[in-house]
């Protein structure tokens, strides 16, 4: 956590472009991702959520079905749905790839726009408008 911290401040300094929590969804983790997106708002980084994938020889990857919650045939999907529910998977240093995006619920026309409006404010906060070139950094 210390090193996450120290890049957050690195990056509010401008010496690092945007630092991003990387976070691979799974059923044994999929009740922390708010906890997660609150974080990165905390630190003022970003959060990016990515489906589990099979790509070690490790028990996980080589039991993927079992742990992919994000599958609508996965036994708790409807816990996964609930979750990204939650209001915060609209901010916008809040990142869903595809395949966890098409787990969450519709969002309305007005949660939509105010997402916009609030990724609007967070890229002109990062600088990301002035085409500034800055390092990046992930966290895995």
């Amino acid at each position: 956590m210390r090193n996450v911290k120290w890049a957050a401040e690195q990056q509010a300094k401008g010496f690092i472009g945007n630092v991003t929590l990387n976070y691979v969804v799974s059923s044994l983790n999929y009740q922390d991702m708010a906890d997660v997106a609150k974080l990165a708002k905390e630190l003022n980084i970003s959060a990016s959520f990515w489906e589990l994938r099979s790509w070690e020889s490790s028990e996980m990857s080589r039991n993927v079905e079992k742990y992919a919650i994000f599958n609508e045939n996965h036994p708790e999907h409807d816990k996964l749905v609930e979750v990204l529910k939650d209001p915060i998977f609209l901010s916008s240093w809040v990142v869903l790839n595809d395949v966890i995006k098409n787990s969450c619920p519709e969002e309305t026309d007005k949660q939509r726009q105010k997402r916009l409006k609030e990724e609007e404010k967070y890229i002109k906060k990062m600088g990301f408008d002035k085409h500034i070139s800055r390092p990046t950094l992930d966290f895995y």
